[in-house]
Order: structure tokens, then sequence, then C-alpha cells
């Protein structure tokens, strides 16, 4: 797997998401200072922290997207997910549309599910109409 480490203030983070503050600050809080994060690629999480601390981010591909998706979810930041869907929507087509279905199945986005169904029936009803 790739490592990485990342840098990170334990107060913004767990400022920004409950499960931070759970990680960070709860019951159960991490002592050390480096903390591995295995679920989630380094370069997404890098981007997760980059949105939590300048409220910005840069969705470069559908990969990217899913993976931080994931990591959005995980660390419980609803805005974040929502872009990562936005991105998906927009980067929707025929050729990764079954795999954005499996994704937001995955994760419950029954309004991209649906959007795939919708992606899909459309290239059906296209190649069937063809000669």
């Amino acid at each position: 797997p790739h490592q990485m480490v990342v840098n990170g203030h334990k107060l913004i983070l767990a400022m920004a998401s409950p499960v931070f503050e759970a990680m960070f600050y709860g019951g159960m809080a991490e002592r050390n200072d480096l903390i591995p994060i295995l679920d989630v690629q380094p370069d997404a999480f890098k981007a997760l922290l980059e949105y939590i601390y300048t409220d910005n981010i840069n969705i470069s591909s559908f990969d990217k997207a899913c993976e931080l998706c994931y990591g959005a979810k995980k660390y419980m930041l609803p805005h974040l997910v929502k872009e990562c869907t936005r991105y998906l929507w927009s980067d929707l087509y025929p050729r990764n549309a079954c795999r954005a279905y499996e994704f937001a199945r995955l994760f419950e986005e029954t309004v991209l599910m649906d959007k795939c169904i919708q992606v899909l029936l459309d290239f059906m009803i296209t190649i069937s109409s063809q000669p």
C-alpha cells in the first residue's frame, strides 16, 4: 500500500469532522502523534485535508472523485460528499455509469443511482434505434 505522512492540526480536523473529534478527543482518543489512515488513498486524504483547511476542492477525475467521496463519507463531511457527487454527475457517461452505479449503491446515493440508470437506459435506446 501507498504510505505518506500528512500533517494536520487535531483541533481543526476535529472542528470539521465528528469522526476526527472522536478520534482525537473522545473516550478512545488516539495518543500518538502519527495516526495511520489505512483505508483512504493518500492523495484522496490530502485532498480531503485541503478541503477542510481551504474549503476548496479540485477534483480532476472520476477515480479521484470516488476515492475522495469515500473519505468524505467516512469522516462525515456532507458538503464534500455533495461536491464529489456533483462531479460524478458531470462526468457520467455510458462507459462509467455501471461503476458509478455500484459506487452510488454502496454509499446509498439514490439520486446518483437514478441518474446512472437513466444514462444507461438512454444509451440502450440510442443503440437499439440504430440500424
